[in-house]
């Protein structure tokens, strides 16, 4: 005989009679705990999953009254990835609503942030702040975003593999909300922290990461328009190396971190730019792409429809 069917509802508000003080009875933390916890899981398999979330979050309110800081960051972790993946699936789907998933995501990431710096576990806690902020991004708010890269940026020193991935993040939030003057200076600590690191190496991921900022450092001075006496020393060199046309027969500049096909595309497309020719600039863009990142390709569709735009209006 199968087993009759058990309201979630009624049975989340026994486990939570359960953890109130009685008197002369001390509550069993742990076994509701448990119980809380199997709940979520159930919830979660119905594909409930805000409910799922609510009931993680009430694991980390009983831990935090058994005195157990550990658990408690755990139950927020799990029911702050649950809430935003609800959203996203509402998100998915077009579904109205006022966001409150998201803000009960954003409340308990914000919530273990706080309990791990107090703590002194400042990677953990830019960890999450970078978890946090890709979540936003992918709900299309990067303005939002942005504030989490840069603290999850601050407290990664100790680990310069995640505070370079939070730097080239932050950089790209940045230029998708319109903060090209910030995010050229979040590619320029990124450049200078990676050279820092691991000197001019021009293989593995060190030199994907120099190559990337270079090619983000042209389109961010293109899209800028940013005059000589507003660059710094390495801002200018790469402008004056880029706009200068040479004998193509001599070897790449030994500054560059790019292969020749890269270099010479991108310079292409510099010089289309530079003289307006959005016809030019558009198909070595193109070519370009495929080279490149996705932070090259949402500047550099925004400059070549620039270049469209300013023919439309000269004529």
């Amino acid at each position: 005989m199968s087993e009759s069917y058990v309201d979630p509802w009624q049975e989340y508000r026994t486990i939570g009679a359960k953890v109130k003080k009685r008197f002369m009875r001390k509550p069993n933390l742990s076994q509701a705990s448990r119980e809380l916890f199997a709940l979520a899981e159930r919830l979660r398999e119905e594909d409930c999953v805000p409910y799922s979330a609510l009931c993680h979050l009430a694991v980390a309110r009983v831990q935090h009254q058994a005195g157990n800081p550990a658990g408690e960051i755990e139950g927020l972790e799990q029911a702050a990835r649950l809430f935003a993946d609800a959203e996203k699936d509402k998100t998915k789907l077009g579904l109205p609503g006022f966001n409150q998933s998201l803000a009960s995501a954003i409340h308990c990431y914000g919530h273990a942030i706080k309990s791990l710096t107090e703590q002194k576990h400042n990677s953990l806690a830019g960890a999450l702040c970078i978890e946090l902020g890709v979540k936003l991004f992918q709900l299309d708010r990067a303005d939002e975003a942005v504030e989490h890269f840069e603290r999850g940026a601050r407290l990664l020193d100790a680990e310069p593999h995640c505070k370079q991935f939070a730097l080239a993040f932050l950089a790209r939030c940045q230029a998708k909300t319109g903060l090209l003057t910030q995010a050229l200076q979040s590619i320029d600590e990124l450049w200078t922290y990676a050279l820092k690191l691991h000197g001019e190496t021009t293989s593995g991921a060190t030199g994907l990461i120099l190559k990337r900022c270079e090619m983000a450092t042209v389109v961010l001075l293109l899209s800028l328009r940013a005059l000589p006496n507003h660059m710094n020393g390495r801002q200018s060199h790469l402008m004056q190396m880029y706009s200068s046309v040479g004998d193509p027969t001599e070897p790449l500049p030994k500054q560059s971190f790019l292969n020749a096909d890269e270099f010479l595309l991108l310079q292409s497309f510099v010089l289309a730019f530079q003289w307006k020719d959005a016809h030019a600039a558009d198909k070595i863009l193109t070519d370009l792409l495929p080279l490149s990142d996705a932070f090259v390709a949402l500047l550099g569709v925004d400059l070549v429809e620039r270049l469209y735009d300013e023919d439309i209006l000269d004529r």
